[in-house]
């Protein structure tokens, strides 16, 4: 069972702890992917790749997260 809303609370810590954290913030740009707000998740992905340019999962996600804002 998926439990996004749970995790939320602990990212936003995290995020405010250390704002420039890649894996964290790939991992809110997954949140709000979930959520549905693909701007934001956008946004996130964009800055985690920033600082964790190698991550897998950042350029799948942003990736997936594209395609649905572009419609392709």
């Amino acid at each position: 069972r998926r439990r996004y809303e749970q995790a939320r609370p602990y990212l936003e810590k995290a995020y405010a702890l250390d704002p420039h954290d890649g894996p964290n913030l790939i991992n809110l740009g997954g949140y709000w992917a979930t959520r549905g707000d693909l701007s934001k998740a956008r946004q996130y992905l964009r800055q985690g790749l920033q600082n964790a340019p190698d991550s897998t999962l950042g350029k799948q996600l942003l990736a997936l997260v594209e395609k649905q804002l572009t419609g392709s």
